[in-house]
């Protein structure tokens, strides 16, 4: 009886934890597909901070503001809320290839600006 009770434990265990590799739980990404209601992209959540609001320097501001509301969008995505290209794509609706040019001409942009800063505090 026993051996019984210990055989089908180890059974259990290991149907246990072959569910658990098989099915695990993932927190890191949302499926996008199942529920796009809830991860489509608005900006009524108050928790959220946009990146206009903590430029602090003039310049930048103005830089950013001139952007165009893709650009700001992208950046805003990628750089406050961490967000890869593919999953900033898949809100999208665009490729990743776009929104890696997009993120890449507005930060462009945005170097050109600092470089225009630097020079015209150096003249």
């Amino acid at each position: 009886m026993s051996s019984l009770l210990h055989h089908n434990s180890i059974n259990f265990d290991k149907k246990s934890r072959k569910h658990s590799e098989r099915f695990s739980l993932i927190l890191d990404e949302l499926d996008y597909m199942t529920h796009p209601t809830e991860n489509s992209i608005e900006y009524s959540d108050h928790s959220f901070e946009k990146l206009e609001n903590q430029i602090s320097d003039p310049s930048l501001y103005a830089a950013f503001i001139n952007l165009t509301k893709r650009e700001r969008e992208v950046l805003n995505l990628s750089i406050v809320r961490n967000m890869k290209d593919r999953v900033i794509a898949n809100q999208l609706g665009v490729s990743q290839q776009s929104i890696s040019k997009t993120k890449k001409g507005a930060l462009k942009k945005f170097r050109e600006a600092i470089s225009r800063r630097e020079g015209e505090s150096d003249g």
